[in-house]
C-alpha cells in the first residue's frame, strides 16, 4: 500500500460511511491530543532542552490540523478495517458529536467539539482510561495517527486530492534534534554498484488484453525470506521459475527516510495490522524482498533447544540434522552474517553496560552485512547505503542471474488445482486491472505468516491447522531518560546487543530476550505512553536523550489465528497467555534494572496504571540506583500491575507457525518436506511452517526451513513427483 494509491479524503469519508460532523469531531479529538500551547519557556524547562525559541515555537504551536491527520487516518482506515468497524467509529462520533453522547462516554454534557481544550484533554483521557476495551483501542489509534502525521514526515498530503507534497521539514524536528535523514556517513552518488530487479512489463505483453496466461515451471508467491531462496535454489538447477510480489521495489533513487511514507509503502496494510480488539500492533513487510528489506539486520540462528523441540516434540527429525545445519551455515554464508567489526549505537552501549553491571549475559547480534562497514539507523525503511544483505540483493539476484522472472504489484487470489494436484494461479495486478493466469506444476506459497494462510483457505484448502497455531514474539517496550548523555536513538545500527537473561526462564527453552529496536520520532511517539499532552510533548521534546528497549518473548501459551472474512479482509485474534505475560513482566523489571545500571534518571514502561519511575538526587544518592527503595518499590508495582492486553503497547515484528509443518494432517498444514497435505505440488516455504516460535529474530530461521524445503522440491521433481 502506497500513499499514492490510497483514496482522497472524500473517496474515504464515502467509503466509511461518515459525514462532516463526524470528522469534525474526529478533527476536534486528534487536535485534543496535541493543542498549541504558547508556553515555550515551560515546556522547555520541564523538558530541560536547549532547542532555539524558533524550532520550540514551532514545535508547540503545530497541531495534528496543521498536518493534516485526518487526511492521513481515514484513507488508510477505509481500506484495511472491515465495514463493522467504520460502523463502530461512526457510532462513537455520533455520540460525540451530542451533549448526552458525551456525557456517556465521558462525563460532559456538552458535544465534544463544544468542549473547552482542558475538557477535550480530560475526556481523551476518560477514553484512554475506559474500562471498555473498544475506547481504549480507539484512543490509541487516534495516538498513532498523531504520532505519524506530525512526526513521520516531511511530506504533507494535498487535503483535496490526497497526494504527496514536499513542504519542506517538519515542525517538530528540529527541536526534538532529529535530522530527518541519514547522517552516519555520506550517502552514495549513486546505486549503480547494487544489483536492482527488472520486471515483466504484463501491459505491454497483454497488448491491450484484460486477461493474460503466462506459463513456467514453478510459480513462487512472495519475495520475501522464503521466496527469495526458493527462486533462486530452483531456478540455479535449471528450472523456469516466475516469482509473484504482491508488494511493489522501491528503486534505490527512490527512498525516502520519511517514516509514514516508508510505512505506508513498504509494510502489510500500511504497518496498520492489528488484533481486533487492538491488543497487539504487527508489523510485517510488504514489498520486494519482504521482511529483509526492512528488518533491523538481526541474524541469529535458530538456537539448539529450538530445533531439538522442533525434532522431537513434533516428529520432525529433519531440524537436527546435518542438512538443516548445512542449510544454515549456506544462507549465513550467502547473506554476509558476521559478528565482526560491528559497532554499537548508544542504546545497544546502554544495553551492555548495563547487563554488564548486573552480572547478565549480553553479547554482540551478528548482522547480515558482509563486509560493509555498516552503521545505518534507517534500515526499517529500507538500507539507504545499500548495504544490508536481505534477499533483495542476494538470493532474488541469484534467482534472476540463472532466468527467474519477476511480476510485482501481484496479488494471487487462489491457487489452482484438479484432482489433488497443482495446476498453477490466478491473481490480478492490481495497478493495471489486468487478470494474470499462471500455469505451472509446481506453486509454493511464500506470502508470510499473515498471507499464506489466507491464500490457501481461499483456494480451497481445509485443513484445520491453517491459520491457527499463529505465533507473534509479543513485545513490551521499556523507554528511559538519560538528561546527561545524548542518545541519538535513531543514529547507527538498529539492534547490535542482546541480553538473554531471562531466555530459558523455566528450563523448557521459553523466555524473552532483552534487544535494541529502531526508534525515531514517529515510532517513539506512537509507544510511548501518553498521560498528558504536555507530558506528552515534555517526552517528545527529550527525545534525544531518551533510549528504548524491548521485552521479546518466546510466546508459549498465547493463543493466535489470521483469518479472512467475506470481505476478504484480514483478520487477527490474540490472547495473550499468563506465562507470557509473566514473561513479560520479569522482562520489564529486567529492562528497568538495566537501564537503572546504565544511570538512567526515568524509566517508563508505559504500562496502565503504572506512572513513569523518576529517581531524584535522594535516591541517586548511594550510588546503587537499582537497588534503591523507590526502585525497588517499583519492581513490586510492575510485577502487581502486570502486562494486561489491550492495557499495555504490545507490538510484534515477528509472525510465524500459521500454516506449520507437522508429522501428520492432525499435527500441521503441511508435511515435513513442505509439501500440502491435501494438493501434491503446492508447498509452503515462509515462517509460517515454524511449529511453534522461533524464540530469536527468525531471518536466518526462516530463510534456512526455505533452503530445506527448496532442497526437498528439488528431490521430487528429480524423482517425478511433480515432474516439469
Amino acid at each position: 500500500m502506497s500513499l499514492k494509491h490510497l483514496p482522497s479524503l472524500d473517496e474515504a469519508i464515502a467509503a466509511t460511511g461518515l459525514n462532516d460532523t463526524h470528522v469534525n469531531v474526529l478533527r476536534a479529538m486528534l487536535d485534543a491530543l496535541l493543542p498549541p500551547t504558547d508556553d515555550t519557556r515551560g515546556l522547555a524547562a520541564a523538558a530541560n532542552s536547549t532547542a532555539p525559541a524558533h524550532a520550540l515555537e514551532s514545535f508547540a504551536a503545530t497541531t495534528p490540523s496543521q498536518m493534516d491527520a485526518v487526511n492521513v487516518m481515514l484513507p488508510v482506515l477505509a481500506v484495511t478495517k472491515p465495514a463493522h468497524v467504520h460502523s463502530q467509529l461512526r457510532t462513537m462520533l455520533w455520540l460525540l458529536s451530542t451533549g448526552p453522547g458525551t456525557f456517556l462516554l465521558t462525563g460532559y454534557t456538552k458535544p465534544f467539539p463544544d468542549l473547552s481544550p482542558p475538557e477535550k484533554e480530560t475526556a481523551m483521557l476518560m477514553l484512554a482510561n475506559s474500562r471498555i476495551a473498544d475506547l481504549r483501542t480507539v484512543f490509541h489509534s487516534l495516538k498513532v495517527t498523531v504520532a505519524l502525521s506530525c512526526l513521520g514526515r516531511s511530506l504533507k498530503l494535498d487535503p483535496v486530492q490526497g497526494s504527496i507534497a514536499f513542504q519542506g521539514t517538519n515542525p517538530f524536528w528540529e527541536a526534538m534534534k532529529y535530522p530527518g535523514m541519514p547522517t552516519e556517513k555520506p550517502l552514495p552518488e549513486n546505486y549503480d554498484h547494487v544489483w536492482s530487479p527488472t520486471f515483466l512489463d504484463i501491459n505491454t505483453l497483454a497488448n491491450g488484453a484484460k486477461t493474460f496466461t503466462i506459463e513456467t515451471d514453478a510459480v513462487v508467491i512472495g519475495s520475501g525470506c522464503g521466496g527469495g531462496v526458493v527462486a533462486a535454489e530452483l531456478a540455479k538447477a535449471g528450472h523456469r521459475v516466475l516469482v509473484l510480489e504482491k508488494g511493489k521495489h522501491r528503486k534505490w533513487s527512490d527512498f525516502t527516510s520519511n517514516e509514514m511514507e516508508s510505512m505506508f509503502s513498504l509494510f502489510e496494510q500500511g504497518g496498520s495490522v492489528q488484533s481486533d480488539d487492538g491488543a497487539i500492533t504487527v508489523l510485517a513487510g510488504s514489498t520486494f524482498g519482504g521482511g529483509s528489506y526492512v528488518n533491523w539486520s538481526c541474524s541469529l540462528r535458530p538456537p539448539h533447544k529450538v530445533r531439538e523441540e522442533w525434532a522431537t516434540k513434533h516428529n520432525l527429525p529433519h531440524f537436527t540434522s546435518k542438512a538443516f545445519s548445512d542449510s544454515i551455515d549456506a544462507i549465513c554464508a550467502r547473506n554476509g552474517v558476521t559478528d565482526q567489526g560491528i559497532e554499537h549505537n548508544v542504546p545497544n552501549q546502554i544495553l551492555l553496560e548495563g547487563a554488564k553491571r548486573l552480572g547478565y549475559p549480553s553479547g554482540v547480534l551478528p548482522q547480515n552485512i558482509g563486509t560493509n562497514d555498516h552503521k545505518c539507523g534507517f534500515c526499517h525503511m529500507g538500507c539507504p547505503y545499500a548495504e544490508k544483505q536481505g534477499t533483495h540483493v542476494t538470493w532474488l539476484q541469484d534467482a534472476a542471474e540463472h532466468g527467474a522472472q519477476f511480476i510485482q504489484e501481484c496479488k494471487v487470489n487462489r491457487i489452482t488445482h484438479k484432482n489433488g494436484v497443482a495446476t498453477g494461479v490466478r491473481a490480478t495486478l492490481t495497478a493495471l486491472g489486468i487478470e494474470l493466469i499462471v500455469k505451472a506444476k509446481t506453486v509454493v506459497s511464500s506470502c508470510g505468516s499473515l498471507n499464506t494462510p489466507l491464500l490457501l483457505t481461499r483456494s480451497g484448502l481445509k485443513n484445520a491447522n491453517i491459520g491457527r497455531n499463529l505465533r507473534l514474539h509479543p513485545v513490551v517496550p521499556v523507554q528511559a531518560y538519560f538528561p546527561d548523555r545524548e542518545i541519538k536513538p535513531y543514529f547507527g545500527p538498529i539492534m547490535t546487543a542482546i541480553s538473554n537473561v531471562l531466555e530459558d526462564r523455566t528450563g523448557s527453552g521459553y523466555g524473552a530476550r532483552l534487544e535494541i529496536p529502531i526508534m525515531h520520532p514517529a515510532f517513539f511517539g506512537a509507544f510511548s505512553k501518553y498521560r498528558s499532552s504536555s507530558e506528552w510533548r515534555r517526552m517528545l521534546l527529550q527525545f534525544n536523550n531518551r533510549a528504548m528497549m524491548i521485552v521479546l518473548t518466546r510466546d508459549e501459551d498465547s493463543v493466535s489465528r489470521v483469518y479472512e472474512d467475506a470481505d476478504s479482509l484480514m483478520h487477527l485474534d490474540f490472547s495473550l497467555g499468563s506465562k507470557d505475560a509473566t514473561v513479560l513482566s520479569e522482562g520489564v523489571v529486567a529492562s528497568t534494572k538495566v537501564f537503572l545500571a546504565a544511570g538512567a534518571a526515568e524509566v517508563d514502561p508505559g504500562m496502565h496504571g503504572l506512572e513513569a519511575l523518576v529517581l531524584d538526587e535522594q535516591d541517586l544518592a548511594t550510588g546503587d540506583a537499582v537497588n534503591c527503595p523507590k526502585a525497588v518499590e517499583y519492581y513490586k508495582k510492575i510485577r502487581e500491575t502486570g502486562i494486561v492486553a489491550t492495557k499495555t503497547h504490545i507490538g510484534c515484528a515477528h509472525q510465524m507457525g500459521s500454516c506449520r509443518m507437522g508429522a501428520s494432517p492432525a499435527a500441521g498444514a503441511v508435511d515435513p518436506e513442505g509439501q500440502s497435505w491435501e494438493i501434491k505440488g503446492l508447498y509452503v516455504a515462509d515462517a509460517s511452517l515454524f511449529p511453534t516460535a522461533s524464540g530469536v529474530n527468525p531471518m536466518i530461521t526462516t530463510l534456512s526451513v526455505a533452503h530445506s524445503v527448496a532442497q526437498f522440491i528439488k528431490k521430487n521433481l528429480s524423482a517425478g513427483q511433480s515432474k516439469l
